[in-house]
């Protein structure tokens, strides 16, 4: 019986069933539930105080995909704010530029003297020795 119970360690040890290859006699029940009954509780032991590392790995590497999804996320809305910044600036620029243009103009003209004695006389300023007329009705061209 003993060359029994070496093979049954033995046929677990390498993988093969009992069944298989050659035929021996089977262990006793008694030596069988002993044998079934420790290393069953020394496994339900080890599965409820051990720690489930693939269980951990698997939250780990979840918590690194959301993490890494929050800054993607992030980094995409900062850039979209940037984008839509940057278009409402272009805007203000450009009009900015067309007032310039304008102001470089009126100054051009303002620094002509025939245009600040045209624009002294629009508001109804002449020379000392000068006389104002008003002239009404005249024919358009």
């Amino acid at each position: 019986m003993a060359s029994a119970s070496a093979y049954t360690e033995r046929s677990r040890a390498t993988g093969t069933r009992q069944g298989q290859g050659a035929r021996t006699a089977p262990a006793s029940s008694a030596s069988r539930t002993s044998r079934g009954a420790s290393r069953s509780g020394s496994r339900s032991a080890a599965r409820g105080t051990g720690v489930r590392w693939d269980k951990v790995g698997r939250l780990a590497l979840l918590g690194v995909l959301v993490v890494l999804a929050y800054l993607y996320i992030s980094a995409g809305v900062s850039l979209w704010g940037t984008w839509h910044t940057s278009g409402q600036d272009k805007a203000t620029v450009a009009g900015l530029e067309r007032q310039n243009v304008e102001l470089k103009h009126e100054r051009a003209a303002l620094k002509r003297s025939y245009s600040i004695e045209a624009q002294a006389r629009r508001f109804g300023m002449g020379r000392s020795n000068e006389k104002s007329f008003i002239v009404r009705h005249l024919p358009r061209d």
